[in-house]
């Protein structure tokens, strides 16, 4: 196992590691990349943001309750799409 990742490993290992359970030596290899590269430090930390702001999302959509068009806009995109069907013909 190489102990310094590459800014590219770095980043995966960053987008990755609230939606899958990174490995001991992974968790270690990121930990010394992201205190020697502050560009990839930034990142890791931006990808938390976004990742805990897309749960809290998702718990709130889970809520709502299921979202139906109405048969006017059901008919307008119907319509809408034969258009664009019939003027790629």
């Amino acid at each position: 196992m190489k102990l310094i990742l590459n800014c590219k490993e770095a980043s995966y290992l960053s987008s990755i590691r609230d939606m899958h359970s990174l490995s001991i030596g992974e968790k270690l290899q990121l930990w010394i990349h992201l205190k020697v590269c502050p560009p990839c430090r930034r990142f890791a930390n931006h990808m938390q943001v976004i990742n805990r702001f897309l749960q809290r999302g998702s718990q709130s959509f889970s809520k709502l309750a299921p979202f139906q068009l109405s048969q006017e806009s059901r008919g307008r995109i119907t319509r809408l799409l034969k258009e664009i069907e019939q003027k790629k013909s």
